[in-house]
């Protein structure tokens, strides 16, 4: 069990540092091995990961310190409960990259019809990661297993990619200023309650949705 969270600006306005530690803090309780933040401005992404708890005073710390440092305008938060790979080598830790080309934050455990050798990592995650750059979103009507993921594609920066199946939980929030992501049922600022983004397409194996962050 791993913790996502996210945050997407609707104005271009620069992500508080304070939101992200927030947000960290909310998802803390279902991983504590390592973190990770993909941060986002520009059309260019950000990556800083580190072994540990989001929310001991020097992590937390150091990650207020680069939101503050970047101003992102969208933010993808990932904690970490391993269930394959150490978690002291952080090329098993979220956000993980494959050939540079894309990068994955996964909650969940899969399992694969194949095992791809050229993974840098020893994590399911990058394993996902590796066959849906071999036969794309199709493909997880090949995988087993639960996931709720984010997916940005660096050909293609400006589009967050998010997917579920039923198995793990992905919470969004509209307000009228940003979108909020989280593992958890959650409520933000004046909207009344947490909305699932597949509540309505539930008889779905899985359901990818594109958000597009500028035109």
């Amino acid at each position: 069990m791993c913790g996502l969270a996210g945050i997407v600006s609707k104005d271009g306005s620069p992500i508080e540092p304070s939101e992200v530690t927030n947000l960290f803090n909310l998802i803390i309780d279902r991983g504590n091995q390592a973190h990770g933040i993909a941060m986002y401005k520009n059309g260019q992404w950000r990556v800083y990961k580190a072994v540990g708890s989001a929310t001991n005073a020097e992590n937390a710390k150091a990650v207020r310190r680069r939101v503050r440092h970047y101003k992102p305008t969208s933010v993808l938060l990932h904690t970490r409960f391993a269930s394959h790979g150490s978690p002291k080598n952080l090329d098993n830790n979220h956000p993980i990259y494959h050939a540079r080309k894309s990068f994955l934050l996964h909650n969940g455990v899969v399992y694969l019809p194949k095992q791809y050798n050229n993974a840098i990592g020893q994590t399911d995650t990058e394993q996902l990661l590796c066959h849906l750059e071999q036969h794309g979103y199709d493909g997880l009507e090949e995988v087993q297993g639960g996931f709720a993921c984010f997916c940005v594609n660096l050909r293609t920066p400006k589009e967050i990619h998010y997917f579920r199946n039923n198995s793990n939980p992905l919470n969004v929030v509209s307000t009228d200023t940003a979108l909020y992501f989280l593992s958890w049922p959650f409520t933000v600022d004046k909207s009344p309650r947490s909305e699932e983004h597949t509540s309505e397409l539930q008889s779905l194996a899985y359901l990818v949705c594109r958000l597009l962050l500028e035109k």
